[in-house]
């Protein structure tokens, strides 16, 4: 059981939190994040410093090469597609695909602190998390809607 499913199982729905029932403000995890590069840089743990928005567009990143399509990245980052499809007609949540994406990126992680990752298998439209069955012969990616903020569930 990795980490977010053992907040989750423990009924905290958030990643960052003081006390299992309210989510740190951005800000503060900012602040965190850029304690923790400035200690990095200094043990020569990193090369340079780094900030919030840096670990995102690294998530963002791996995501993709692990497979997760763009829509499903858009909804972990909270960005997801806009438009009279999503305001009208596509209420689904994509909670389940979320869920999967994030999974993924924290086995990827835990392989990478474990000294056993491997590359990441080449992407097809059929094995990436988000790509809805083929129609008519052609590939068809689902549509998202807004999402849970990375930096603030667990899912």
């Amino acid at each position: 059981m990795g980490e977010a499913d053992k907040l989750v199982a423990a009924g905290s729905m958030w990643l960052f939190s003081t006390d299992d029932r309210t989510g740190m403000r951005e800000e503060t995890i900012s602040e965190l994040v850029k304690n923790l590069s400035e200690e990095m840089v200094k043990a020569g743990e990193a090369r340079e410093p780094f900030q919030l928005r840096d670990l995102r567009r690294t998530a963002e990143t791996m995501l993709a090469k692990l497979g997760t399509g763009p829509n499903i990245r858009g909804e972990v980052q909270s960005h997801g597609l806009g438009g009279v499809q999503k305001r009208h007609y596509d209420q689904h949540d994509y909670l389940e695909e979320k869920r999967a994406a994030l999974r993924l990126w924290a086995s990827h992680l835990a392989a990478l602190r474990a000294g056993t990752a491997v590359a990441a298998p080449a992407r097809t439209e059929s094995n990436i998390i988000g790509a809805a069955p083929a129609i008519g012969g052609q590939e068809v990616v689902s549509q998202p809607s807004m999402g849970a903020s990375l930096i603030a569930y667990a899912v």
